[in-house]
């Protein structure tokens, strides 16, 4: 009960709040690869990734996708290479460098982009923040033919005289 009127139970003026949720954020600084390799064989990738959010990541554990792409551009026509597990949470500034052996497909010639995407499956929580999280190398990797073997006869032994349909022996 209150003696005097309610009038002034209400505060004036009336105060805007913003709520906001924190949030890391997950950013490819760098993807390096070698400068060519031959079709067959493996390629060193290295990346390093910085959390840009005003938070620590969420969760402990993402993983990181690697993709071979015609053009510097991730899209539905990339190949998948590796995928990379992490593990640990990323304080704010704080940064990882993540690694993988890259087996290279037959096949396919010329120059390709490395192309990481960073905690692909969206494990970490990151507000709107997600779509900076693919990031490609800055120079193409030339992806050579494999070496063709190059076979030589060395040297043929046959005997000195024959005659025609004698057997000459067994190649093996």
């Amino acid at each position: 009960l209150e003696p005097d009127t309610r009038a002034d139970n209400v505060f004036q003026p009336a105060r805007t709040i913003e709520l906001v949720a924190p949030f890391a954020d997950l950013q490819v600084e760098v993807v390096v690869g070698p400068e060519s390799v031959a079709e067959g064989g493996n390629a060193a990738v290295a990346w390093r990734v910085r959390n840009l959010g005003d938070t620590a990541t969420d969760v402990a554990a993402w993983t990181d996708y690697v993709y071979l792409s015609t053009d510097p551009v991730l899209d539905a026509g990339d190949t998948l290479v590796a995928q990379v597990a992490h593990s640990g949470a990323l304080e704010v500034g704080a940064t990882y460098t993540g690694n993988a052996e890259v087996a290279v497909p037959f096949g396919q010639l010329g120059d390709f982009w490395l192309i990481v995407h960073s905690d692909a499956t969206g494990q970490v929580f990151e507000s709107a923040f997600e779509g900076n999280n693919v990031t490609a190398a800055l120079t193409a990797t030339t992806l050579t033919g494999a070496p063709a073997p190059d076979l030589a006869v060395q040297t043929v032994n046959a005997p000195a005289d024959a005659a025609a349909g004698d057997a000459l022996g067994q190649v093996g």
